[in-house]
């Protein structure tokens, strides 16, 4: 089977140096927990792209680029480009106003057509984690929402535009585990309409550009 031949990926932050130039991330296979792919993203600089590895990034040909087009993560937008086929796979972006009350990306083919949509799981949630700056004054009340907004994770699904309506083909979910762990299942998408490839890019910076 190859690497984006599969319905679950694995997602796995590699915890490094604080100094570190890179932040790392792995990509794993759910049931053997065997290294798929290594993604770096470049920590320092206006613009910090991300590189995808089928391997050791020191030996492994970088098959696929994740270019920010953002100076910040609030308004994140990035490019994914694969570059074993030298194609723009699409686009994706934070929408920052509407993410206030509810995290929301936008998604766009290589052509710039919007096809789909990423919603934070639960507005609950999403507004106890964007407003929880409100409450940081109020001794124990503050402390009590700040340590229940880290614990608790945001839960992203993942849509696909057709013929006008947004269907359900994907979820991307936080593993019951210590450390940053997630699952990214698009078994919903049978079909495999939605590219795997941009789907793994994108969970990727589900937690990366959403600070998760």
């Amino acid at each position: 089977m190859g690497i984006f031949d599969r319905d679950k990926f694995g997602v796995q932050q590699r915890h490094r140096r604080l100094l570190s130039a890179q932040e790392a991330y792995h990509i794993k296979d759910v049931d053997t927990d065997q290294d798929l792919l290594w993604i770096k993203r470049d920590r320092f600089g206006r613009k910090t792209h991300m590189h995808v590895f089928p391997g050791d990034p020191k030996t492994a040909p970088e098959i696929m680029t994740i270019k920010d087009l953002s100076s910040f993560d609030a308004w994140a937008s990035f490019d994914i480009l694969d570059n074993e086929t030298n194609q723009n796979l699409g686009r994706t972006k934070r929408n920052f106003w509407s993410s206030i009350f509810r995290e929301n990306w936008t998604i766009w083919d290589g052509s710039g057509k919007v096809v789909g949509k990423v919603k934070a799981r639960s507005l609950l949630i999403s507004l106890l984690r964007n407003t929880r700056w409100i409450f940081g004054w109020i001794p124990v009340i503050g402390w009590i929402i700040e340590s229940f907004a880290w614990l608790i994770r945001l839960q992203f699904d993942i849509y696909f535009i057709q013929n006008g309506e947004e269907v359900k083909v994907g979820e991307f979910n936080r593993r019951m585990t210590i450390g940053d762990k997630y699952i990214l299942d698009m078994t919903a998408d049978s079909d495999q309409t939605f590219n795997r490839k941009f789907a793994v890019a994108l969970a990727v910076l589900l937690d990366s550009a959403e600070q998760r």
